[in-house]
């Protein structure tokens, strides 16, 4: 029923208004994504981090559309960013599965507004059926900005910003980002989350990034 709904509800905002490219906003089909001229531009990430699952490099539109959805108020492309990964990932082997988001600082929390992590997650819950628990993974330290910031600085920047919280459920937890260029985010959060008895952690990315100018 609530999936009958969703799709009704689908469809009359496409009756109100044409669906968007991620990448540009210039009208499209709405069973499509990416206008024509961005979707040339799409490429599968060419060497993403260890442990982690990315959909697309992060160059041209999938950039630009990463940076709108962090920085011009627009959680719902975070959300279309995230069904977008949902619809690429493979099925989850049997047993619980839960996605953790990865965690902002309350007080970046606060000035964004919302965390486009949580809402990336929340898309590749939909096409999964799987819950998003916001609960498990703290960021207990502020930290810089990482862009232009090489991989021993980022390691450093990082170190101890994140704390597991609470009992954590049996199953996968699966740690979900915007974009990753090290990997240093994503691994830190594993760890935190695997010394705290979680039984398997895995991380997805929408995109990653060879270049440190990644935002």
């Amino acid at each position: 029923m609530r999936a009958q709904l969703v799709s009704l509800l689908s469809a009359l905002a496409d009756l109100v208004a044409p669906a968007r490219c991620l990448g540009c906003a210039a009208p499209h089909p709405p069973d499509q994504r990416w206008c024509g001229a961005c979707a040339l531009s799409l490429a599968p990430p060419s060497k993403p981090p260890a442990e982690v699952f990315a959909l697309y490099e992060h160059l041209g539109p999938v950039a630009r559309a990463i940076r709108r959805a962090k920085y011009d108020n627009a959680p719902e492309l975070a959300h279309a960013l995230g069904r977008a990964l949902g619809a690429a990932m493979p099925p989850f082997a049997p047993g619980p599965v839960c996605l953790v988001p990865v965690p902002l600082h309350p007080q970046r929390l606060r000035e964004r507004g919302y965390n486009q992590a949580a809402e990336i997650a929340r898309g590749v819950a939909e096409m999964h059926n799987l819950t998003v628990r916001h609960d498990l993974l703290l960021r207990v330290r502020a930290t810089r900005p990482q862009a232009q910031a090489d991989r021993a600085l980022r390691q450093r920047n990082l170190e101890g910003a994140f704390a597991a919280a609470g009992s954590l459920p049996r199953g996968l937890l699966l740690v979900v980002d915007d974009v990753t260029t090290t990997g240093s985010t994503l691994r830190l959060c594993r760890e935190a989350l695997r010394a705290a008895g979680a039984e398997r952690v895995a991380s997805a990315a929408v995109s990653s990034s060879t270049r440190r100018s990644a935002c």
